[in-house]
């Protein structure tokens, strides 16, 4: 029976094997993601600088070296090296779940929890424990209930990967699987993205939006090169290039506008609303002085400045509030 200890494995040898022989960890998934070229050509430069580390952990399994982490490193050495070029690996004997277990604390120290690397461990150790239901009775029995319904959700995904992996950030990556599952997103213009945050925010922005997979692909590009990726901006990059891309069409493309732009102005109205809730409660204590052009004034002053600039910007407001006001009630309801 194969050994499922978690705790670290005694080296049982060092042994020499050539590159092409090597086989990469069975639960890594390289069509979710994929090896980043950037990351490989970046290794490559480091390999002829200071040479190659022989420290790749490996595990001996049904005849085959199978490799625990340092799929890219790999790659790099291969780019550089004939495929019969041998190398020293460490070889231990490596359990199916400590293999995905390396594979994820890799991701997080060197890849900085890319979105990719996230949601390939999650992915993974989904699939590992559905297909090994006692391995998941044993992960919710740890704290001494007996446990006889298993349930493969966010929890005992987060459980078996250990306290860096909180159940919210498993939630998230099982949300944006189950989209791309489902066709939602785009897999290629999700992981465009370089944090989770930013991801998420995509995710939930062409979902909201119903934005066509084609559409995701060249929107992500523009995002990701302004380098801007708040939920307003990747809306706002959306409806440009809807914008450009086609003629609008009154008829056809009227309410999507302006529901845009009524969500877009709701959140600056309600940034200005805590702006000046902020400035009546500081007011009450206000007794700081302030140089503006070199002239010392009291607050008294720099109200006089201001107030009637102030007053001017929420007359405007009221009189734009009735029109669009006029405008909403004539807006055709979904149901139409």
């Amino acid at each position: 029976m194969e050994n499922t200890n978690t705790k670290e494995s005694k080296i049982i040898e060092t042994v020499k094997v050539k590159l092409k022989d090597l086989k990469p960890n069975p639960f890594r998934n390289f069509e979710l993601y994929p090896i980043n070229q950037e990351k490989v050509k970046g290794l490559e430069t480091s390999i002829k600088e200071t040479g190659f580390w022989a420290n790749i952990l490996c595990r001996k399994k049904d005849g085959d070296i199978q490799i625990a982490y340092g799929h890219h490193r790999l790659e790099a050495l291969r780019n550089i090296q004939p495929p019969d070029t041998e190398i020293n690996v460490i070889v231990q004997d490596i359990s199916n779940e400590r293999m995905i277990k390396i594979k994820g604390n890799e991701n997080d120290e060197i890849y900085n929890c890319l979105p990719a690397a996230v949601d390939e461990q999650v992915k993974s150790v989904k699939e590992f424990l559905e297909n090994n239901r006692d391995k998941a009775r044993e992960v919710l029995s740890s704290e001494g209930s007996e446990v006889k319904r298993v349930r493969t959700g966010a929890p005992m995904i987060a459980k078996f990967l250990g306290e860096n992996w909180k159940v919210t950030r498993v939630e998230e990556s099982l949300s944006r699987l189950n989209m791309i599952e489902e066709g939602i997103v785009d897999s290629k213009a999700l992981y465009e993205f370089p944090t989770v945050a930013s991801a998420m925010n995509f995710a939930r922005v062409v979902k909201e939006n119903k934005v066509d997979l084609d559409t995701q692909k060249a929107v992500a590009k523009e995002i990701t090169k302004s380098k801007i990726f708040g939920k307003r901006s990747i809306e706002q990059t959306i409806w440009d290039f809807k914008r450009f891309k086609r003629k609008i069409k009154p008829e056809v493309d009227s309410v999507d506008f302006c529901n845009y732009q009524l969500a877009k102005s709701a959140n600056l109205i309600n940034s200005a609303v805590t702006k000046l809730n902020k400035f009546k409660r500081g007011s009450k204590e206000w007794t700081v002085m302030r140089i503006i052009e070199g002239t010392v004034l009291a607050k008294e002053d720099i109200a006089q400045i201001t107030i009637d600039k102030f007053y001017k910007a929420m007359d405007k407001l009221a009189k734009i509030y009735e029109e669009v006001s006029d405008i909403i009630k004539n807006l055709p309801s979904e149901e139409d």
